[in-house]
């Protein structure tokens, strides 16, 4: 049961929406909130569908290879047109971390990977990397990222296939990025 006095005055914790409702009105706008970033950035930008179709702004593009699937779909997927600079990256909404038992219960999940969002997160990179290659030709490496909603203060995850960031941070970087990014573009065109 919904309150709506949860919904106006913002105290999202402990609503328990079903998962379709959930993914409507929170993680399908953020996913798109991080697809408009990168577009944003020069960045070839979208969804990858589970049927192997990225969505991007300017064409569907079909990445399916014979005899490999895509291990879900995946939530952005973002390559720029000039450079062989890719990202991968997992969204999580975080409507539920309140409290320090929270924070501590999606630490865990994310330190122990408990929920498996790492572990997939590297089978969709894999996938990327035999999809390009066989397509393209290219040995593109993704950057591969979980994104939060929120801040996130995570100690003690070593993971060097991934990082994990929020969107904050993640837009600070790819406004760090920028100049060099078009510096190495420039060279290769100059």
């Amino acid at each position: 049961k919904i309150n709506i006095n949860q919904i106006v005055l913002g105290n999202l914790n402990n609503l328990n929406l079903p998962n379709k409702i959930f993914q409507n009105a929170f993680s399908q706008k953020f996913e798109d909130q991080c697809i408009e970033l990168f577009r944003s950035h020069g960045f070839l930008s979208g969804h990858i569908l589970e049927t192997g179709v990225w969505k991007t702004q300017k064409e569907n593009i079909n990445l399916n290879i014979p005899d490999e699937t895509l291990f879900g779909e995946i939530d952005v997927f973002a390559c720029h047109p000039k450079l062989p600079i890719a990202f991968l990256v997992e969204c999580k909404v975080l409507l539920d971390v309140q409290d320090s038992r929270s924070y501590q219960n999606i630490a865990s999940k994310l330190k122990y990977d408990s929920e498996g969002f790492r572990f997939k997160l590297k089978e969709k990179a894999a996938w990327i990397q035999k999809t390009f290659n066989f397509h393209y030709g290219v040995e593109l490496e993704p950057l591969a990222l979980l994104v939060t909603d929120i801040p996130l203060p995570i100690l003690g995850i070593d993971d060097e296939d991934i990082t994990i960031t929020d969107f904050a941070h993640m837009e600070y970087v790819l406004e760090y990025a920028d100049d060099q990014i078009q510096s190495l573009s420039d060279a290769l065109e100059g």
